[in-house]
C-alpha cells in the first residue's frame, strides 16, 4: 500500500527533506518549519506571467519538526527509559519517518515530518514528535509546538481551538460547519486553476505509455432509452434489494441478542436519534451489564429479582 498522497506531494517531502539535510540552518531561518509552502498551486499570483503544473495545486504545505535541529544544544529524550544520554542524533541509525502525519486544519491540512532518533540505551528508535517523548521534555516545548498529536494524525491549535469552542454543538452541526468551509476552500482553488488555464499558465502535461483516453471511455455504452415494462421491472427489483436488504439487517441485529455495550455507545452519541430501547437509558444498561446481562436477548431470559417486569416487556416488544 502506497503513501496517502499523490506523487507531486512526495516530489516536495522528498525535496524538503534534501534542504533540511544539505544545510538545516539555512533552512530554518529562511522557512517556517510549521509550515514550508510548496510553490506553485494556490500560491501562484495571478499577475505573474509564471507558468505552473496544475499538479500543485494537489499539494500541501509540510510542517518539519526535527528536534534536535530546531533548538540548539538539545537531545530528545527516549520515551523506552526516559533518558537522553545515550541518544543519537546523526549517526547511521537516524533517518526520517517512512510517512509523514497528516496534520489537519480549519480548511485543509498539511504533513507532520519528523525524524527517528535512536537510543543507544535500549537500542530502538523512536520518532522526534513521540508523545511521550515531548511529554518528558515539555518545558523546551511548551509555547513552540502549536500542535496537538494522537497516534495516528494531528491536529492544528486553530482546529482544535474551533472544535473545543463548540462543545455546545452536536457533532454533526460542527462536521458540517467543517465540510462547508473546506468546500469553499477547493471551491477557490478551482477558480484559481481555471484563471490560470485560461490566461495559458499551465504547462502542458507529457504523457507516458500513449495518449489520454477521455473518462466516459471507463463506462459502459450507452443503452437506449427504456421501455414502460423495463422501468417498472428495474422498480420493483430495486424495492426487492432493499427488503432483502433490510431482512439480512434485521436477522443480523436478532442473531446477536442485540449486545448492550453497543446501545450504550450509540446512546452516547448525540447524534443518534433512533436507537433501539429508548426507554433503556445508559445508567439502566451498565446495572444490567453489572448484573452479567450482556445482551437484550439475555434479559428477556434472566430470573434476576433486580430485572423489573417492564424491562422484559420493552424488549419482547421490540424483538
Amino acid at each position: 500500500m502506497g503513501p496517502p498522497f499523490c506523487p507531486a506531494q512526495a516530489v516536495f517531502i522528498k525535496s524538503t527533506r534534501t534542504r533540511i539535510d544539505a544545510n538545516p540552518k539555512r533552512f530554518f531561518s529562511e522557512n517556517d518549519w510549521r509550515e514550508t509552502l510548496p510553490n506553485g498551486g494556490r500560491r501562484t499570483p495571478v499577475a505573474s506571467k509564471k507558468t505552473v503544473d496544475v499538479s500543485s495545486f494537489y499539494v500541501e504545505p509540510v510542517a518539519a519538526f526535527v528536534p534536535h535541529l530546531l533548538l540548539p544544544n538539545h537531545t530528545p529524550s527516549c520515551p523506552h527509559c526516559e533518558k537522553s544520554d545515550r541518544v543519537d542524533t546523526h549517526g547511521t541509525h537516524v533517518r526520517w519517518i517512512n510517512i509523514p502525519k497528516i496534520l489537519f486544519g480549519l480548511k485543509g491540512h498539511r504533513y507532520l515530518d519528523t525524524k527517528l532518533c535512536w537510543c543507544g540505551e535500549c537500542r530502538r528508535r523512536f520518532a522526534g514528535c513521540d508523545k511521550k517523548s515531548m511529554q518528558l521534555d515539555s518545558k523546551r516545548w511548551l509555547g513552540f509546538f502549536p500542535f496537538n498529536l494522537s497516534d495516528r494524525c494531528a491536529v492544528d491549535e486553530e482546529l482544535c481551538s474551533f472544535v473545543i469552542n463548540s462543545a455546545n454543538s452536536t457533532t454533526s452541526s460542527v462536521v458540517k460547519h467543517l465540510e462547508r468551509m473546506s468546500a469553499d476552500k477547493c471551491h477557490d482553488d478551482c477558480q484559481h486553476c481555471l484563471c490560470l488555464v485560461r490566461c495559458a499558465r499551465t504547462k502542458p502535461r507529457t504523457m507516458t505509455g500513449g495518449n489520454q483516453h477521455r473518462i466516459d471511455s471507463i463506462f459502459h455504452a450507452r443503452k437506449g432509452k427504456e421501455s414502460e415494462s423495463e422501468r417498472k421491472r428495474n422498480k420493483v427489483k430495486m424495492r426487492h434489494d432493499h427488503a432483502v436488504r433490510t431482512l439480512a439487517t434485521g436477522r443480523s441485529t436478532l442473531d446477536s441478542g442485540l449486545p448492550l455495550q453497543q446501545l450504550i455507545n450509540k446512546k452516547h452519541n448525540r447524534n443518534n436519534l433512533s436507537v433501539s430501547l429508548p426507554c433503556l437509558g445508559v445508567s439502566k444498561l451498565k446495572r444490567l451489564m453489572s448484573l452479567g446481562i450482556s445482551t437484550a436477548a439475555e434479559l428477556v431470559e434472566s430470573e434476576n429479582p433486580h430485572v423489573k417486569p417492564e424491562w422484559k416487556t420493552i424488549v419482547e416488544e421490540h424483538f
